[in-house]
């Protein structure tokens, strides 16, 4: 959770210099979060790829087969499908924190202290958002990649 959001936030958020300061440091604590996403999809992209093509080369699986079971193992099996739809709920629960902050400056109306406090109000639910959604996310690409790595066991793969 954001150090901003502690006990008193709400209150000190209603000072211009903390609603400013902590509006200064948001934008980079929120691409800080972003960030964090692209390379935790990078990495499991990357491990599993890397996984399913030991499984090919090796003969357990064809492309077709590697699909099917990447599919099956990452969505429609009862485990993965429980994981993915609280991975939803909080992909959706991000986002509308993310849209609820896009539409601030409007809503502000030009008004710079009411747009800061209106960030400081809003960003440590947004980064709480983001943290879940990361949680969510990392548990399911670890069951994916148990998955591939129970199958290429049973099959005798070596994976890298």
């Amino acid at each position: 959770m954001s150090p901003y959001a502690q006990a008193g936030h709400k209150e000190d958020c209603d000072r211009p210099e903390y609603a400013q300061q902590y509006a200064a440091g948001f934008n980079g604590e929120l691409n800080g979060a972003l960030n964090k996403f692209k390379d935790q999809d990078k990495h499991y992209r990357a491990r599993l790829d890397g996984m399913k093509s030991a499984l090919i080369k090796a003969g357990a699986w064809t492309d077709a087969e590697a699909s099917v079971f990447m599919v099956k193992a990452s969505v429609t099996d009862d485990d993965a499908k429980s994981l993915e739809a609280e991975r939803k709920k909080a992909a959706s629960d991000f986002k509308v924190q993310l849209l609820s902050l896009d539409g601030v400056p409007v809503i502000a109306g030009g008004n710079k202290a009411a747009e800061l406090r209106a960030t400081c109000l809003l960003g440590p639910a947004a980064i709480n958002k983001a943290d879940v959604l990361y949680a969510a996310a990392e548990r399911s690409w670890k069951l994916l990649e148990s998955k591939v790595a129970a199958e290429a066991q049973m099959k005798n793969v070596a994976l890298p």
